[in-house]
């Protein structure tokens, strides 16, 4: 039961975290995007918004990448990444079996 709670956590602290990445842009923001590139908006204000060091660690985090491929298809959560796949981009067997439980626990709760 604690793991599952904690997997629940993680899931929902992750969701949280993508969630505030990326906006899109008014047309507006654009051109002042294009006078300050490299930075990247985000809608949590407590983000820094000097992002490509952000948005960099986003797509090299093992975990974040894990995270990224955790969907909600047909009433249940998927996890969008194969053990082979996840293997090849470096990730830990035991991380993908880790965020696999997550996603089974989940599926298991919501039944």
């Amino acid at each position: 039961m604690k793991c599952y709670i904690k997997g629940l956590i993680c899931l929902s602290t992750a969701f949280s975290i993508v969630s505030c990445t990326l906006t899109e842009l008014t047309p507006e923001q654009i051109q002042n995007e294009l006078k300050n590139p490299g930075r990247i908006r985000t809608r949590c204000p407590d983000v820094p918004a000097d992002s490509l060091e952000m948005l960099s660690r986003i797509q090299s985090d093992k975990e974040m990448m894990l995270l990224n491929q955790i969907w909600f298809k047909d009433g249940n959560f998927v996890l969008g990444l194969s053990r082979n796949d996840a293997m090849d981009l470096g990730i830990p067997e035991e991380m993908y079996d880790r965020f696999l439980n997550y996603v089974n626990k989940a599926n298991e709760y919501i039944k």
